[in-house]
């Protein structure tokens, strides 16, 4: 049976086919009610003519397009040029971008597109626009309630591939755990990114690497769905990167299987002729670096109104099938040269009396909740 999820081709042109990509204001739903705000798009300053801004219901006091250059990081723009009451969208597919400080936004709400780690035309942007468009902030906040909840009530999470007979237990009570949320309404102040929809778990910062630290994850891990290479300022070839992905991408076809130990990935195996290139690849960078081998984010996508985008895209982490689709980080730029978000929508996770967190159809049920739950920054990549 083919678990895979579907996805939409990218086009591969520089812009897309009807003329500038129009941003529906008033859909955005996560920025919540204007409250006399206006809404600004901060973009590249040579893609800056490529958005055209609507507002339906006449909702804000103005809106303004504002190009960002070498001259300013984004930071120093937001507190010259946007006065408070103000809701920002950034999408820079051009530069990588620093998260300004929180106490620097005041009355003033961020959402990023991250868009500059993976490659991003106009017709990437325009789809996951519509995406952002679509997302439901209040039922994500209350998927992330129920989650925390019964989470709280289990000593641990099973991750479970029926189809493979495959199963992982993580131990995810650890208080050193640092848990982040990039989902629900944003507050004054508040900054998240887009699509929004994704819970995550590291051992330590998210913006670090420690390769001392782990995730008490063991047992073996069904991997196939698609994936993401992210990196941070180029210093590789786009080529290089293009074939990687590729010889990844097998594992969409048939699946491979890791075997994990302490959060370790000590065996990469194929199910299938098909996902033999994934299997190598992997295993082959894990042995030329040995922090591929680290499970360094369990991540879960929860945007059921996400649909998914073929190819390289980073965007596609939110994805949240019809109940949750669990995914895993390897590697963290700039400390290695990649970092690789892989998909697992065939699996399913549950928790205590084997309830389901993640996967399941049937909605969840409520019981109490984790510690160490906070916004995360807004996605944004140190240069």
């Amino acid at each position: 049976m083919d678990t895979s999820p579907s996805i939409t081709a990218a086009q591969k042109n520089n812009s897309i086919d009807h003329g500038k990509i129009e941003i529906h204001t008033d859909k955005i739903r996560h920025f919540g009610a204007a409250e006399g705000a206006g809404f600004y798009l901060i973009t590249n300053q040579e893609l800056a003519d490529h958005f055209t801004l609507s507002d339906g219901d006449g909702r804000y006091t103005n809106l303004k397009v504002l190009g960002l250059d070498s001259s300013n990081t984004l930071q120093s723009l937001i507190e010259s040029d946007i006065p408070e009451l103000a809701h920002i969208l950034v999408i820079s597919p051009k530069n990588f971008l620093v998260s300004p400080d929180p106490e620097a936004l005041g009355k003033r709400k961020l959402i990023v597109l991250p868009c500059a780690s993976t490659p991003a035309d106009d017709s990437v942007i325009d789809h996951f626009i519509k995406v952002m468009e679509r997302s439901d902030p209040h039922a994500e906040r209350e998927f992330v309630e129920n989650f925390f909840e019964l989470g709280r009530a289990s000593n641990q999470l099973k991750f479970i591939n029926d189809e493979y007979s495959t199963q992982a237990v993580f131990e995810h009570l650890d208080d050193s755990y640092e848990w982040n949320v990039q989902a629900g309404p944003l507050e004054w102040g508040d900054q998240q990114i887009a699509p929004s929809g994704e819970l995550s778990v590291c051992p330590v910062s998210i913006m670090e690497f420690d390769n001392s630290r782990h995730l008490e994850i063991n047992g073996e891990l069904t991997l196939q769905g698609p994936l993401a290479i992210h990196c941070g300022t180029p210093s590789y070839y786009q080529d290089d990167r293009a074939r990687l992905h590729a010889s990844l991408s097998t594992m969409m076809l048939r699946p491979i299987i890791v075997n994990v130990e302490h959060g370790r990935i000590t065996d990469v195996r194929a199910t299938h002729a098909d996902s033999k290139p994934a299997a190598e690849t992997l295993q082959a960078l894990i042995e030329i670096d040995s922090r591929y081998g680290v499970l360094w984010e369990c991540g879960f996508g929860i945007n059921r109104q996400h649909n998914l985008l073929s190819g390289n895209i980073g965007m596609n982490e939110p994805y949240g099938a019809e109940n949750g689709c669990s995914h895993w980080g390897l590697g963290l730029t700039p400390y290695t040269q990649y970092a690789l978000i892989l998909l697992a929508p065939g699996s399913r996770v549950t928790g205590k009396d084997d309830k389901h967190l993640i996967g399941a159809p049937a909605p969840l049920s409520r019981r109490s909740g984790m510690n160490n739950v906070k916004k995360g920054a807004c996605g944004c990549y140190p240069s």
